[in-house]
């Protein structure tokens, strides 16, 4: 085994503790090394397209949706819900503007607490 694998192994770890604390990687996931110390993150994803009635979550939207979620409980806030935006603004006719709102919820540990607590990110597009 090379020098450099053995520094990888080595240093992931704390990498991977540091990813999960600022990021929401995903504890479980890259390695799973901080998975013993974290329960898996649970993700809630709410869409919201302004003016209301004109975009109804499609099949290959909710296609998106669920893919959007995979990414989001593996990589955390490095996973963009862009695509699923796309995906809802496509059916616009021209001159008609489509404001889409993506708000994520996700279950963080609080340490100072010591409790679960729900952070939410918005996106809009």
């Amino acid at each position: 085994m090379s020098a450099a694998a053995i520094v990888v192994l080595l240093l992931w770890p704390g990498i991977h503790f540091v990813l999960c604390k600022t990021k929401g990687v995903n504890p479980w996931k890259l390695g799973g090394w901080a998975m013993y110390v974290v329960r898996s993150p649970a993700v809630n994803v709410r869409v919201r397209v302004e003016p209301p009635g004109l975009g109804r979550m499609g099949e290959a939207c909710e296609r998106e949706r669920q893919k959007f979620l995979v990414r989001r409980n593996s990589v955390g806030s490095f996973a963009r819900p862009d695509a699923l935006a796309r995906c809802l603004r496509q059916p616009s006719e021209p001159g008609n503007n489509r404001t889409v709102f993506v708000d994520v919820a996700e279950r963080v540990f609080d340490g100072d607490s010591r409790t679960f607590a729900v952070k939410m990110t918005s996106y809009s597009y």
